[in-house]
């Protein structure tokens, strides 16, 4: 189980991770506002990934909620995104 979580999770999850914030960032942000929200609120994301990555973990539960994962990160994105414009 140790070597589980060591060689398949972490990588998976980087991947994951990086590739969902990735493909929804560049579609709703600029380059700079996804570098500062990047920046201010890594670990709120990280969270939100990992709790999403979880729930991938559960087996046919993804063929019904990939579409959630986009919208959750989608929001939380525009919710950022707006409170950075509101400040600039």
């Amino acid at each position: 189980p140790v070597v589980n979580i060591i060689a398949f999770n972490i990588p998976f999850f980087y991947l994951f991770h990086k590739m969902m914030h990735y493909d929804i960032a560049s579609n709703i942000l600029t380059r700079e506002e996804a570098k500062q929200i990047g920046y201010f609120n890594k670990n709120e994301m990280r969270l939100k990934s990992l709790a999403l990555y979880i729930l991938s973990l559960i087996p046919f539960t993804v063929f019904f909620t990939a579409v959630f994962f986009v919208i959750y990160l989608g929001h939380t994105y525009f919710e950022k995104a707006e409170a950075l414009r509101a400040r600039a």
